[in-house]
């Protein structure tokens, strides 16, 4: 299976793949997609989410779960992981948790624009976490999960994981040594409870603390 596009070709042509059930919702987003400069195939909404992006050749996915809310928790209920790139067009903010631990790397609100969706579907085709800035404005209303205050230093060595930067990117960038970044990421994963740096960002992408 091919990894994200993080090498890819600023300049070229974005390859997205929209899934969807719905046909009219399928050909409305491949048209107002194509309009910007992005190639773009179609698929039906299926469990099988990894072989649609291997069989399309693409750099990503925009899986459009539908306008209703108990459909897409249907969905959301009984679907795999989602080991490729892709972000999730919701009707609302109520299942955003659920859609990021699926593996899903955008979580964006039906109707976004095209300019907003293709900047956001290139950052996931590059392995960032994307979240509309809605459902960060839902969320905040939320009471946080109680976890243990990130350090000044914690906070920009999180805002440089969001990025995709490795440890020695991230030590260069803060001007200390590799072995200093890599105690401050883990820190930062401890601090949110992650498995891995990926789950930091996305556990980070959660609460607010990075927006991409």
């Amino acid at each position: 299976m091919r990894s994200p596009s993080v090498s890819r070709d600023p300049d070229a042509a974005l390859r997205v793949c929209v899934v969807a059930n719905d046909p009219l919702a399928r050909a409305g987003l491949a048209a107002m997609l194509g309009d910007d400069a992005a190639t773009v195939a179609t698929a039906a909404l299926g469990d099988d989410l990894a072989g649609t992006y291997e069989a399309r050749n693409v750099d990503v996915l925009l899986v459009d779960l539908g306008a209703d809310p108990l459909r897409a928790a249907a969905w959301l209920d009984d679907a795999p992981a989602v080991t490729v790139p892709a972000a999730a067009l919701l009707p609302d903010a109520s299942r955003v948790d659920d859609v990021f631990a699926l593996g899903f790397l955008g979580a964006l609100e039906r109707g976004s624009e095209a300019p907003v969706l293709r900047a956001a579907l290139d950052a996931v085709a590059r392995g960032l976490v994307v979240m509309d800035p809605g459902f960060h404005r839902v969320r905040a209303t939320v009471a946080p999960e109680r976890m243990e205050a990130l350090t000044p230093r914690e906070v920009e060595v999180l805002a440089l994981l969001a990025t995709g930067l490795p440890n020695k990117l991230i030590a260069h960038h803060l001007g200390i040594s590799e072995h200093t970044a890599k105690f401050h990421v883990t820190a930062v994963m401890t601090k949110l409870g992650a498995s891995s740096r990926t789950d930091a960002v996305i556990r980070a992408a959660r609460r607010g603390m990075v927006a991409l």
